[in-house]
């Protein structure tokens, strides 16, 4: 689910989306993209809005994976620039249901994303993002960090 929406939002921005769960010896990359001559590597984390706010998505993006999808994004640009990138796919909290499952509360607005550009390798959590989060589908008008 959060791949596809990740994907739709690049692709209306004016990036090229060249794959989806593009299998490659770093693991699997979730969104391989072009941002103008920059390839990215996307990293999606999508689950549920906890109503305190202390925790999001991109919370279980662990350092090790963010220094994978990097040297991925090298090998896959070759010369090139490339960079990796995270979205955070936040849906509706869950509520309980009385049949004992849970279910997302439908939003009138949808899923929430949140794009985290030039994800910044090995650094401590608090200093990984090279970024700022944009509270909307990622812009074509924003450029990374260099």
């Amino acid at each position: 689910m959060g791949e596809e929406l990740v994907a739709r939002a690049l692709a209306r921005a004016g990036w090229q989306v060249l794959g989806r769960n593009v299998r490659a010896p770093e693991g699997e990359l979730d969104v391989v993209a072009r941002d103008g001559d920059t390839l990215v590597v996307v990293e999606v984390k999508t689950s549920a809005a906890r109503p305190d706010g202390r925790w999001r998505p991109a919370d279980h993006v662990r350092p090790r994976d963010v220094v994978r999808r990097s040297r991925a994004a090298r090998r896959i640009a070759a010369n090139g620039r490339s960079r990796v990138d995270v979205v955070e796919v936040e849906t509706a909290p869950r509520t309980a249901q009385a049949a004992g499952g849970s279910a997302r509360r439908a939003s009138p607005d949808g899923p929430r994303l949140v794009h985290h550009r030039g994800v910044i390798p090995g650094a401590p959590l608090a200093l990984r993002w090279s970024g700022t989060g944009d509270a909307a589908a990622p812009r074509a008008d924003r450029t990374a960090p260099r």
